[in-house]
């Protein structure tokens, strides 16, 4: 379905689910499961005359036959099922998400599209990908509101028909920070490439060493890309490549970025000495007291 408006009248919609008595069927919760493509594009449902129904009977109603929309429980197998999209739908949940990638069976997918929903956390989802979909080629997260790069792990050649790079697709995002962590994992992948052109990196201090890493390491040929990409802010560096830039156009001294972590270290190691002393300085007085009182209940005697 192409951009379909589903128009619902809320009167026949409230009467139909008052008097249903059992849970949805197979086939209306899988759809055709013989289907090579499934595909709803710009799908919206909008309900008619929904304000002459109060909305505590619609909620009490709704929760009465709630056995009626629980659909996690059933397994849809999807056995030639090569193409599923859902794209340009604002208020897809993360159920519907959870259920393709985690519920339902299809092994032989290779297009997987959730792109311009409005999604901002559920990419993590795909952690296990490979396992799950072993001939996938792409998947598509681009067009929506990701901020964090998550840990996208290669898992190789789970079967032998393998593709030879599985594309995960999170451009036109809204990540603005990148991590020496993240790309080297990417330099360890093989069959798989994460594409994070277009969104909005921050250039600052913060980035110096991500800048460094891209310039000393050789990465796999599916992120040379990488040496690309391009700052969005601040605006005295926007549409600059990252690798062309030097610490002084960041406004930084190289010898005095901040490494986080080491000064963590630094303080929760202060911190423990400081204590530490502390307990000591207290316990010696402790035994100099105890120590006194003892000498001087022997020298009463």
């Amino acid at each position: 379905m192409y951009n379909v408006t589903i128009i619902l009248r809320i009167e026949e919609f409230y009467e139909s689910i008052s008097k249903v008595n059992s849970a949805i069927t197979r086939a209306a919760e899988c759809g055709p499961e013989n289907a090579f493509s499934i595909i709803r594009r710009g799908t919206k449902v909008k309900f008619e005359n929904f304000k002459n129904y109060q909305l505590y009977d619609f909620s009490t109603i709704f929760a009465q036959s709630n056995h009626y929309f629980n659909i996690q429980k059933r397994t849809c197998l999807y056995n030639n099922l090569e193409v599923f999209e859902l794209s340009g739908m604002k208020g897809i949940t993360r159920s519907t998400i959870s259920k393709i990638v985690h519920t339902d069976i299809a092994q032989n997918l290779k297009i997987l599209n959730f792109s311009r929903n409005g999604m901002s956390d559920t990419i993590y989802k795909l952690q296990g990908w490979r396992l799950r979909f072993p001939v996938m080629e792409y998947i598509d997260f681009s067009n929506n509101h990701i901020k964090v790069i998550p840990m996208i792990r290669d898992y190789g050649m789970t079967v032998k028909k393998t593709t030879p790079v599985g594309i995960i697709d999170i451009r036109r995002n809204e990540i603005t920070s990148l991590t020496k962590g993240i790309i080297d994992l990417f330099s360890t992948h093989e069959f798989v490439k994460v594409d994070i052109t277009e969104n909005p990196f921050l250039c600052d201090c913060g980035i110096i060493e991500v800048m460094e890493y891209l310039s000393s390491k050789t990465m796999p040929k599916a992120y040379d890309y990488l040496g690309s990409l391009e700052c969005a802010n601040p605006s005295n560096v926007r549409g600059r490549k990252l690798i062309s830039l030097s610490p002084s156009e960041l406004n930084c001294n190289k010898d005095t970025v901040v490494n986080i972590p080491v000064v963590v270290l630094i303080i929760i190691t202060i911190t423990l000495v400081i204590i530490t002393l502390l307990t000591f300085i207290y316990f010696r007085n402790k035994i100099k007291v105890n120590l006194f009182s003892i000498l001087n209940k022997n020298v009463a005697t």
